[in-house]
């Protein structure tokens, strides 16, 4: 997603300095207009289909690309600061409830977690079983979002890992969400 706004800034600077040429010592120098055969088209005045003049107005192009360019960094930036934003971590301190195998479960304890977007603390949540979707309960706890947890797990407990993978791959949806309870985690800031 980085690659947007440095994309659209060389797409910028590339069609803004498209009308002139950067000189050895730093000014710019304009550059001589291109040379252009005139040809007239079947029968149509030299005018254009119009009237008008035939020369396109390249400098309204350029703003417009330009105009884009921008666009398309600012877009990135915003898209890039929500992605990388995060209310805060939590650390897991104990074995948390549900219905994965025990020493799966084990595997979150002592993993700092990001809390998911517009997560700011615990708050009260519905939950069902993560393998059975059944059960629905209400919990106090933090939500977390799944493809990041089962990540950042990887590099705490493999096995743990593999085993929401082959057992429980939907939770590796953008959209899903852990929720671990307070009495199993701690805010870490």
């Amino acid at each position: 997603m980085r690659a947007f706004p440095i994309l659209g800034l060389a797409l910028t600077i590339t069609l803004a300095s498209s009308g002139e040429a950067l000189a050895q010592r730093g000014g710019f120098v304009p550059r001589p207009p291109p040379v252009r055969p005139h040809v007239v088209p079947h029968g149509v005045p030299h005018g254009g289909a119009h009237g008008g003049s035939s020369d396109i107005e390249w400098g309204w192009i350029c703003a417009g690309v330009v105009g884009i360019g921008l666009i398309v960094i600012i877009v990135g930036a915003i898209k890039s600061a929500r992605e990388s934003a995060s209310a805060g971590r939590i650390r897991i301190i104990a074995l948390p409830p549900g219905e994965a195998p025990e020493y799966v479960r084990r595997g979150w304890v002592g993993l700092e977690l990001p809390l998911a977007l517009g997560e700011a603390g615990p708050r009260q949540i519905t939950t069902v079983g993560v393998l059975s979707g059944r059960g629905q309960e209400t919990t106090v706890g933090y939500a977390a979002p799944g493809p990041t947890a089962v990540a950042l797990l990887t590099h705490h407990d493999r096995e743990a890992a593999q085993w929401w993978r082959e057992n429980a791959p939907h939770v590796l949806d953008a959209r899903f969400l852990f929720v671990f309870a307070v009495e199993c985690c701690e805010k870490v800031d």
